[in-house]
């Protein structure tokens, strides 16, 4: 059974607010705490059971998947719903904006 995450509504880049509590932000891991030793070097971390970085929680909650489509919350919150082909270097910066740190330090070979 294929859920639709879109309920009928127009979306904008299919993406609209989900009224939701925000979890407490974490301060941003700029690169000091890597050069101080708190963190791993950039892509030597170590994988969850999610294989994502267990040393600073990804910002971007994935939610799972509507037919083809992959459903997840950005950085503040809000709902995207996507075909993978559109996961873009621009959309991933989107995804992520104000998290930007996070996507250097855990996947340094992206630029």
């Amino acid at each position: 059974m294929t859920r639709d995450f879109s309920h009928g509504r127009s979306q904008r880049n299919n993406a609209f607010a989900i009224r939701r509590r925000r979890r407490p932000r974490q301060d941003n891991a700029p690169a000091h705490l890597a050069r101080d030793g708190a963190l791993p070097p950039p892509g030597q971390w170590t994988p969850n059971d999610l294989g994502l970085p267990s040393e600073w929680p990804c910002p971007v909650q994935p939610l799972g998947m509507g037919g083809e489509y992959l459903c997840l919350l950005d950085s503040r919150g809000y709902f995207h719903r996507l075909l993978p082909s559109e996961l873009t270097r621009e959309k991933l910066e989107e995804l992520f904006i104000g998290e930007l740190d996070y996507l250097a330090w855990a996947y340094p070979n992206i630029r």
